[in-house]
C-alpha cells in the first residue's frame, strides 16, 4: 500500500512540476532567453506580446504621440485576421517580432510542429 501512496505522490509531483515548468516564462529547454543587455546608457525596451488587436490603432496613436518606438510580437493568427495592423505597425516605424502562430505552449511539441508555427507567422509577416 506505501508503494502504491509513494508512487502517486512522485506521479503527482511530477505532473505539476511539469505544469508549472511548462508554464514559466523564465525557463527555456533549448536556446537563450535575453532579458538585459549590458550596457552604460540608460534604456527601456518596450515590447508588446499577443497582438495585433483592435485597440491595435490606438496604442500606435499614443506611441506616435510619445515618440517611442516598439517592438510588436504578433501572432499570426491575429496578423492573418488584421493584416492591415501588421502595416500600421511597420509604417509607424516599429519593430515586428514573431510570436508564434497559434501561441501555444511550445514546451515538448515536435520540432516539425514549431517550424511550421513559426514559418507560418514568417510568411504573415512578411
Amino acid at each position: 500500500m506505501w508503494g502504491l501512496a509513494v508512487l502517486l505522490v512522485v506521479v503527482v509531483t511530477a505532473v505539476a512540476g511539469g505544469y508549472r515548468l511548462s508554464n514559466s516564462r523564465s525557463f527555456q529547454l533549448a536556446g537563450t532567453l535575453v532579458d538585459r543587455v549590458q550596457t552604460s546608457d540608460k534604456v527601456v525596451a518596450l515590447t508588446l506580446d499577443d497582438g495585433p488587436t483592435a485597440e491595435t490603432p490606438e496604442i500606435l496613436r499614443i506611441l506616435a504621440a510619445a515618440r517611442v518606438p516598439t517592438t510588436f510580437y504578433l501572432t499570426g493568427r491575429e496578423l492573418t485576421e488584421a493584416p492591415e495592423h501588421g502595416v500600421s505597425i511597420a509604417a509607424a516605424g516599429h519593430e515586428i517580432g514573431n510570436h508564434s502562430y497559434s501561441h501555444r505552449r511550445m514546451v515538448l511539441m515536435s520540432p516539425a510542429t514549431v517550424a511550421d508555427e513559426i514559418e507560418h507567422t514568417d510568411t504573415a509577416i512578411r
